[in-house]
């Protein structure tokens, strides 16, 4: 009985035996099939356990070495040059520009300043300049309160300002070198400033000066706010200078026609020049004037002493009158767009008829002529200025001793024109035997102007 269990345990050995020996090879088959997956499943796993080189770091190459430049200055085999100083010409002013040769200049210091026919504020006003305009200064009055100076913007009229809104490039013994005028003409004349290129030696001598001019030669006197003097009898000659109104001038010839006049002289001492005859009045009689002789140059030309002539009755004596013109403007506050009458009276203040008496007014640029009328029988004529506005011209055969009358001119408005801009305007009147009268209007534009200083 032993034997046979001794026998069955051992089968029982054997079979639990291979039973174990059996699963641990189907574990060991399940272990390797396992890791296989995992490693195809995971690469980067394996990757991180090899050991990989760095990289070595680029090297960026040293920029060369500046190669050091010679300078010009270093000449170190020569003693040092010392500075020169500066002289005391350095600290003075430079000159003003487009100010010709020696000419001396101011800036206009207010806002906006009067430019006057005269030397004072009862003078009719010829135009306006504002703050920083540069100015060239002709002449002074004797209290040295009011400078003669060129030029308006865009032009070449000259006219007085106040001297206390002139901030001078000048000193005043400078200034005191300068020519004194107090009445009405313009001493230095309304000549243009001369040419850069033009040097005054070559200016031409007058071949008959003031103090050649033959014994009783007429005279007259210039009758509006500023006359061209040209170099021959035409409105497309050049300008030589310009005359103020009542300079007084010397008839010296005249051309075919009779509507030109060569005078004596131009301001600035140039010579002789052309005028418009309708804009100069003389007491000189009509046949006197035929008389002159005919000429188309500059050059006084020579007066034959005539033989002894039979003696005529004496010329008829018209006794002299005043005149007298102001002017109003209809509506007194008027914009852009709108019509405004100009009305301008004259008046005979004296005790005798005025022959002849004639009214002139230059249209301000940005108005534009719609209508006039004048009274009295005043016929009306239109021409065009030198300047290129519309000049209009009303004359009378005659105006009685205390009679007024009346010019109406109207006028629009340019609808463009600025705010706050100022158009000015100046009329005169004369006759045979009276004296010029002015008058002076002005246009604004709301809003008001600055200040208008005196």
């Amino acid at each position: 009985m032993n034997n046979l269990n001794h026998r069955f345990a051992h089968k029982r050995w054997l079979l639990k035996s291979a039973l174990l020996t059996l699963l641990v090879s189907v574990a060991t088959l399940l272990w390797v099939g396992t890791a296989q997956v995992w490693a195809a499943e995971h690469p980067a796993d394996v990757k991180q356990n090899s050991t990989v080189p760095p990289r070595p770091p680029t090297e960026t190459p040293a920029p060369p070495a500046p190669t050091e430049r010679p300078r010009d200055d270093d000449k170190r085999d020569e003693p040092a040059q010392p500075t020169p100083t500066p002289t005391a010409a350095a600290n003075q002013p430079a000159p003003a520009p487009d100010a010709p040769g020696d000419a001396l200049t101011g800036v206009i210091s207010a806002a906006t300043l009067n430019m006057r026919q005269g030397p004072g504020a009862t003078f009719p006003v010829i135009g306006r300049l504002t703050s920083g305009a540069l100015v060239t200064v002709l002449a002074r009055n004797s209290a040295n309160t009011w400078l003669n100076i060129c030029c308006l913007p865009s032009s070449q009229t000259q006219g007085w300002v106040s001297a206390q809104f002139v901030t001078p490039n000048y000193t005043a013994e400078q200034l005191a070198g300068l020519p004194v005028g107090d009445g009405a003409t313009l001493v230095a004349g309304e000549t243009a400033l001369p040419p850069v290129t033009a040097p005054p030696v070559t200016t031409p001598a007058v071949t008959a000066p003031v103090a050649d001019l033959p014994p009783g030669a007429p005279v007259g006197k210039v009758a509006v706010v500023a006359l061209n003097v040209r170099e021959e009898p035409s409105t497309s000659a050049p300008i030589l200078g310009k005359l103020g109104s009542g300079a007084t001038v010397t008839l010296l010839g005249r051309n075919a026609a009779g509507d030109w006049w060569l005078v004596c002289c131009v301001p600035g001492g140039i010579g002789n020049g052309w005028v418009s005859a309708q804009f100069v009045t003389t007491d000189t009689a009509a046949a006197t004037l035929a008389a002159l002789p005919v000429t188309t140059g500059r050059d006084a030309p020579v007066v034959a002493t005539p033989a002894a002539a039979t003696p005529t009755s004496a010329p008829e004596t018209v006794e002299s009158t005043s005149l007298l013109l102001s002017s109003a403007m209809e509506p007194a506050v008027a914009m852009q767009g709108d019509q405004i009458v100009l009305s301008f009276t004259l008046t005979n203040t004296g005790t005798a008829a005025a022959a002849n008496p004639e009214f002139s007014f230059e249209l301000p640029v940005g108005l534009s002529f719609v209508s006039l009328s004048a009274t009295d029988g005043g016929e009306a004529t239109q021409k065009d200025a030198d300047s290129g506005a519309l000049l209009i011209v009303v004359t009378w055969p005659e105006l009685s001793a205390g009679v007024a009358t009346t010019v109406k001119l109207t006028a629009a408005i340019d609808e463009e024109l600025a705010a706050g801009a100022v158009l000015d305007g100046s009329a005169a009147a004369l006759a045979a035997n009276a004296e010029p009268a002015f008058t002076a209007i002005s246009v604004g534009m709301p809003p008001a102007e600055p200040p208008d200083f005196q």
